[in-house]
């Protein structure tokens, strides 16, 4: 839980809006020599740690497994829920445990020449969603707390009026005076339509056809306490963190066109967009 210059020097225990304890700093330089003394020095050398030790924020504790993921992870899944309005931190988007079943499509424009500012990781990022091109999904307030940690994934189900375009999503905690803490890398999470299928081939978009977008939002380790609540960002961009995408198919490289693009995500019984969770056993 620390930024890169902390790791060596202990320094503040607060990561943005997250603050740690005490617990949260441990001498990881003797660990690393540890480790290079029984990967260098041969026989008479020994490494004694556990295989996986990872932080947990929100809680703000250790956890030691055998392996990565811990044996016995779950999934549990929220999906993308409105009435058609998610738009900005005043729409009516949530998120349930309930999966959808006759629902408006939510929408939005994406106009690259105005992409959507990417807020610093561990950060309140209730400005960015009180613009129009940021859908907000939130969910109730937990009554109990709710331990993620490992891959996390937002499997969307859109569309572009164009061949290609972005779509991004982030995962956030609300605390119960309304911040709303992004977790995981700068920017979130990215999925380039012409991608969609893997990056070792490209297959544009059909204009207007729903496909479905698998956004990765990389490994979390975090809490969601009691009181506080679920929120999933999603749009289009995050600059400078990713290249706003131009919309037009053209190849990337030498593109001078920019095209504004509308987007449609679907939250119905056919079209169900999901936030897929990593729940670990307890300990």
């Amino acid at each position: 839980p620390w930024t890169h210059p902390q790791t060596y020097l202990g320094g503040e225990k607060k990561l943005g809006d997250l603050v740690f304890d005490s617990t949260a700093v441990i001498e990881i330089q003797k660990i690393r020599l540890a480790f290079y003394d029984w990967c260098l020095k041969g026989a008479t050398m020994t490494f004694d740690a556990p295989r996986v030790r990872t932080y947990v924020t929100g809680t703000n504790r250790w956890r030691t497994f055998a392996n990565y993921p811990a044996k016995g992870t779950t999934t549990k899944t929220f999906y993308l829920r409105s009435g058609g309005s998610a738009n900005t931190l005043d729409g009516d988007g949530t998120l349930s445990l309930e999966r959808p079943a006759a629902e408006s499509p939510d929408r939005f424009t994406y106009d690259p020449k105005n992409p959507v500012p990417a807020t610093d990781a561990t950060r309140d990022h209730q400005a960015v969603e009180r613009r129009k091109d940021v859908l907000v999904y939130t969910s109730d307030a937990l009554t109990e707390p709710l331990e993620v940690l490992g891959r996390v994934f937002v499997e969307l189900e859109a569309a572009t009026d164009g061949t290609d375009t972005d779509f991004t999503a982030k995962l956030l905690d609300v605390f119960p005076d309304g911040r709303a803490v992004a977790l995981g890398p700068h920017g979130g999470g990215v999925r380039r339509g012409r991608y969609r299928n893997g990056y070792d081939k490209e297959v544009l978009l059909t204009p207007n056809q729903p496909a479905t977008f698998s956004i990765e939002l990389f490994d979390m380790g975090h809490a969601f306490l009691p009181g506080h609540r679920l929120r999933v960002e999603i749009s289009s961009s995050a600059a400078p963190f990713y290249n706003p995408n131009q919309n037009t198919g053209n190849p990337v490289a030498t593109d001078t066109v920019w095209r504004v693009a509308h987007q449609t995500v679907w939250h119905d019984a056919a079209r169900a967009s999901r936030l897929l969770l990593p729940i670990p056993p307890n300990p």
